[in-house]
């Protein structure tokens, strides 16, 4: 009898689950990948972070965002944000929503960051890089005699130098092999003035590519404070900053 009660048991259960009656668990909806990112880590527990765009809604939560790998990265904060999008051709006016997720780097690796905002779930895969020094040479008209200093960022990517006196300066960099320089920056802060100058660039005139390697940078005084950063990057499409400080009254501790 009682084998008759299971047999009985399993063939309507069968029914049921063919028919549709018995209730079913809804499965998770499938995550939402965004584009991959590459944060290149100039130091130990560097702050840094990722954005998430297009999100559903702007309700991001510290509790719902995840690090797939705390040994690469952790989660500090979240910052959400929303902004009005204006279509002049359609005459039409949406919101868009976003989250800025900080991290702290921990060592190189990858970790996958998972958002949670209004129902949906994000994720996107974050690639972090060691610094490696870009650079083969680099000199600058009146620091440092004027020799290569290229050396001096081998294990960090700043450098400080006492304040430099020359009438006409330049700088002139050459980076190592699989590296291209993107652009030098150049900052007075005492006058304010700045030169932004690309590196490699379409030429319109030439109708092809050329590389500017040097940059007048001009008058330098003792008495004045100078920054001058360098961007590179790989054929990996990883981007990384040098910057060389030449001042009398400060230091910079650390430049990303």
């Amino acid at each position: 009898m009682k084998r008759i009660s299971k047999k009985v048991l399993a063939l309507v259960f069968s029914v049921a689950l063919l028919l549709g009656i018995l209730p079913t668990v809804p499965a998770e909806a499938a995550a939402i990948s965004l584009e991959p990112e590459t944060i290149v880590m100039y130091q130990k527990n560097q702050e840094s972070g990722i954005g998430f765009s297009n999100l559903s809604a702007a309700n991001a939560k510290k509790s719902g965002v995840k690090s797939s790998n705390k040994k690469v990265a952790r989660i500090i904060a979240v910052d959400n944000s929303e902004y009005l999008y204006e279509d002049s051709f359609n005459k039409e006016s949406n919101k868009h929503y976003g989250c800025y997720v900080r991290l702290k780097l921990k060592k190189a690796g990858t970790t996958v960051v998972t958002c949670k905002s209004g129902g949906k779930t994000y994720k996107r895969k974050v690639t972090v890089k060691k610094y490696v020094n870009p650079v083969s040479s680099v000199t600058i008209t009146g620091v440092n005699k004027g020799k290569n200093i290229a050396g001096k960022t081998k294990k960090k990517n700043y450098v400080n130098f006492k304040g430099a006196k020359c009438a006409n300066s330049k700088i002139t960099v050459v980076p190592k092999k699989g590296w291209t320089l993107e652009n030098i920056q150049f900052f007075n802060s005492n006058t304010g003035e700045s030169i932004n100058q690309p590196g490699k660039h379409f030429d319109e005139t030439l109708q092809k590519d050329v590389i500017y390697n040097t940059m007048n940078i001009g008058k330098l005084l003792k008495s004045n404070s100078y920054s001058i950063n360098l961007r590179f990057t790989n054929a990996a499409g990883v981007s990384e900053v040098v910057g060389y400080n030449i001042s009398n009254e400060y230091k910079i501790s650390g430049i990303y």
